[in-house]
């Protein structure tokens, strides 16, 4: 499992809060909700997707929260979509996602506020300090609740996991020739990487490589020599499906990690196990797609049996 790989990859953490007082947020404070969520990031805006269970295990005040919000039921989850034209604030995260390594991992709407949670490494502790600071001098509607150490990225699942149950892929493939070689790859060697965030034309992520830095495409930019760490372009055809699929039926992925062994590309994903089905059809969907990367289901299962 390759999330053991990357688990300290980032030894930070950076946890703001942001209110506002507009009317969505204000409800939820009314209700006293805390709810889980996940943000989609793109260009122009970020858009935090409100995730809660089915409408039969919903209490009342959370239904009139819902019905209040507009808030689109999909089954097995109510999804609010909630954009930073909404909430100029979440415009905010931006510059924190455009520092290296910082990666959002967790967003959920908590007595009326919306909290973000972000791991990066310590060698930009500075960055991140004088961005809040910035931030804090332009509104005080951005607050800063914790900047230390992080307990790792499997810590952040367990978290999230008590809170939705969370269900563990890997997928496993062997690229064709045509894509092994050199200019085919993000780069040349064994690498492994976590993907920071996604959007319509932007996909970047943070590499864990075993290649000398001059061995390096330019394209990369280096976040810890010491660590072999690197953050650059990560898009590919595989990836770019799934992502594009996984959006299209409003499927959370709270993790995305691949790895490459100079042979066979591995691809790890943590969604909400209550999506299971559902991502059990995109990943139909992929292996129809891309025959000739001989992709197999190598492991599966949920999150808190397969990660002890």
């Amino acid at each position: 499992m390759l999330i053991k790989d990357v688990d300290q990859m980032l030894d930070m953490q950076f946890v703001v809060s942001i209110r506002d007082g507009s009317e969505l947020l204000d409800y939820g404070n009314g209700f006293c909700l805390k709810i889980p969520c996940t943000a989609m990031v793109d260009n122009n805006k970020i858009s935090v997707l409100f995730f809660l269970k089915g409408e039969n295990s919903l209490d009342l005040d959370t239904k009139k929260f819902l019905e209040t919000v507009g808030a689109r039921n999909l089954g097995n989850s109510w999804i609010v979509d909630l954009s930073d034209a909404a909430i100029a604030e979440l415009g905010y995260l931006r510059p924190f996602l455009k520092i290296p390594s910082v990666i959002l991992d967790e967003v959920t709407l908590e007595n009326g506020s919306i909290y973000a949670r972000l791991r990066f490494h310590s060698n930009y502790l500075d960055k991140v300090s004088r961005e809040y600071t910035a931030i804090s001098k332009e509104t005080g509607k951005v607050s800063l609740e914790y900047i230390g150490k992080s307990g790792g990225l499997i810590s952040v699942l367990r978290k999230i996991d008590q809170k939705i149950p969370l269900f563990y892929f890997s997928l496993e493939g062997e690229p064709p020739e045509t894509k092994k070689s050199e200019e085919n790859q993000p780069l040349s060697g064994k690498w492994i990487r976590e993907i920071k965030f996604t959007a319509d034309d932007l996909v970047r992520g943070l590499y864990a490589v075993d290649t000398p830095k001059s061995g390096l495409n330019l394209n990369l930019n280096e976040v810890s020599s010491s660590d072999n760490l690197y953050e650059g372009p990560a898009k590919d055809d595989i990836l770019e499906f799934v992502r594009k699929k996984t959006a299209e039926s409003f499927i959370p992925t709270f993790s995305k990690i691949q790895g490459y062994d100079g042979k066979k590309v591995s691809m790890d994903f943590v969604v909400p196990e209550i999506e299971l089905q559902k991502f059990l059809s995109v990943v139909s969907e992929t292996l129809t797609a891309f025959p000739d990367w001989k992709i197999n289901l190598s492991n599966a299962g949920k999150f808190s049996s397969l990660v002890d």
